[in-house]
């Protein structure tokens, strides 16, 4: 999918998303517990964020390490690799303004996941020889993330399913990028990023379940987003 193909799904997905009724799927705990208080370090999560399968999300035990050895990339995923980054700081810079509205635990922890996933992104473009400087803003990124937080203003409850829809968007993306990377290290970063993202939307779901609210898959099937839950 390239860059203009993927910011349509992007708008579509977001101008889906604004639909006022939906149900959602019930959810196992992830690594941390499940309490409605603030979470306890448990194993594999690290102290002061714990993990990114707790209901806050958090960094939980992902090799997010880049060797410093040349990664070689095709020029669509040197492409798709850059956006993906692109979008990383987009979910970062949603989830850090919302969370100066909302206390929900995602707001407060996710974020710094977020930075977590957004640096192991820069190490890979700097691996493939890519130049951080040389990036151009996405206009097309910046105004959804406008529409994003605008929408998350309205209530607590919106900015959670903002959360939810990001997640899964980044799944749906990182699923893609992997298929396009052969490189062994590149592809297991990839793949880690997408467990991060798949504990995050685990967060922001029971968040909203907690709060008698539920939340339908808008990116991915039915069946993906059960087995995400599951």
């Amino acid at each position: 999918m390239n860059s203009r193909r993927l910011i349509i799904t992007l708008a579509c997905s977001f101008a889906l998303a604004l639909s006022p009724l939906w149900s959602g799927n019930p959810n196992a705990g992830g690594c941390c517990s499940t309490s409605a208080g603030p979470e306890p370090v448990t194993s594999g999560c690290n102290a002061g964020a714990c993990g990114e399968g707790g209901d806050g999300g958090g960094a939980c035990g992902l090799d997010l390490k880049v060797a410093n050895d040349a990664v070689s990339l095709s020029p669509e995923a040197r492409e798709r690799l850059i956006l993906q980054w692109e979008e990383e700081n987009l979910a970062t810079n949603v989830y850090r303004t919302l969370g100066e509205t909302y206390s929900a635990h995602p707001f407060q922890n996710i974020p710094r996941a977020e930075d977590r996933h957004a640096q192991a992104m820069r190490d890979l473009l700097r691996a493939a020889g890519i130049n951080l400087e040389e990036i151009a803003p996405n206009p097309d990124l910046a105004t959804m993330q406008r529409d994003l937080i605008a929408r998350g203003q309205q209530s607590e409850i919106e900015a959670l399913k903002v959360g939810a829809l990001i997640e899964e968007r980044d799944i749906a993306d990182l699923r893609e990028l992997a298929e396009l990377i052969e490189d062994a290290t590149a592809r297991r970063v990839i793949q880690q990023l997408e467990t991060g993202s798949q504990h995050h939307l685990n967060a922001f779901v029971r968040n909203l379940q907690r709060r008698g609210a539920s939340y339908e898959p808008v990116v991915l099937s039915s069946a993906e987003f059960a087995a995400i839950l599951n």
